[in-house]
């Protein structure tokens, strides 16, 4: 396996991360570093296609994000893209942080995706109302304009399509979760996010559209992340019959209730589909069951 010059690699020098795009000094430094820079530390991602012998000795492209789950992606035509299973859709990225855009866009372009980004909040609405996203990568801790402010005016304008918007935070408490359905997210997810996440994203966001044919496809990898992707679905399911529970407001409460009704039926067309793994269907339809009695529950308990 050798590398090739324009492909990315991260660069670990002092502590700090850096993006760099491969030259050929740059690539000499790589083959000479146990030697030459030995506090110089290239993180040359790997994955499944690196283990595999069909891709020995092939060109690579290194993937910079994120830094610790060792992705790697061949250039040849032994991988080709999920949007061959499901259409390339429209994501914006929104981060202050200027190497997770980059990286993040990357990633998904790599993927087939068409991909627009922000850096604040406001630009993120304006592109937004212009591009359309399908998917909305936003970022919580963002100065003037946090990422709750952005999902409430995105919802506020209520988009045509409307957007599948994804909290990308640091933070996963319950309490994280539950200001994430109060600002409208529909998923709530920690960092770092990697290909597989993304990939199982497309899954769960079009399952049972007339796009998606089949999850059955899937990879291994890429059934157990949906899957995943899957439960964290229901659990934002429960965050907003929490949140309907607690509001004194009508119209606030019906829409609790419909996102908690949109994201049950989002995993039980992806189950439907079969993109959960095998051994966890049970669970998966254990857990969808208990969320559909809470559901009736809750609306007998309205209706009196």
């Amino acid at each position: 396996m050798r590398l090739i010059v324009g492909s990315w690699c991260v660069l670990h020098y002092c502590g700090r991360s850096r993006h760099k795009r491969l030259t050929p000094e740059l690539t000499i430094v790589v083959k000479d570093v146990n030697a030459a820079r030995p506090r110089w530390k290239w993180l040359l991602l790997v994955t499944y296609a690196a283990q595999n012998k069909t891709y020995t000795g092939r060109p690579v492209r290194y993937s910079p994000y994120p830094f610790n789950s060792y992705r790697l992606l061949p250039t040849s035509s032994g991988t080709t893209s999920r949007v061959t299973a499901a259409r390339a859709m429209r994501v914006l990225v929104v981060d202050d942080c200027l190497d997770t855009i980059e990286s993040t866009a990357m990633l998904l372009r790599l993927d087939g995706h068409d991909v627009d980004t922000a850096n604040d909040g406001v630009t993120c609405i304006a592109r937004a109302t212009v591009f359309r996203p399908d998917v909305l990568l936003l970022d919580i801790g963002m100065p003037t304009l946090n990422g709750y402010a952005i999902a409430r005016e995105i919802r506020r304008l209520e988009l045509v399509p409307k957007p599948y918007l994804v909290a990308v935070t640091g933070y996963g408490t319950r309490d994280d979760k539950r200001q994430s359905g109060e600002a409208g997210f529909d998923l709530h997810l920690c960092k770092p996010l990697d290909m597989q996440t993304y990939q199982g994203l497309v899954t769960l966001v079009q399952a049972g559209s007339s796009i998606f044919d089949t999850a059955r496809s899937l990879t291994q990898q890429n059934q157990e992340v949906t899957t995943d992707l899957m439960f964290r679905q229901l659990d934002m399911a429960n965050v907003y019959l929490d949140l309907a529970a607690t509001t004194l407001m009508d119209d606030r409460r019906d829409k609790c209730i419909a996102h908690a009704t949109e994201a049950r039926n989002k995993v039980s067309r992806c189950l439907e589909s079969g993109a959960c793994v095998d051994d966890r269907v049970a669970a998966m339809v254990n857990r969808l069951q208990l969320l559909s009695t809470r559901m009736a529950a809750y609306a007998r308990e309205v209706t009196h």
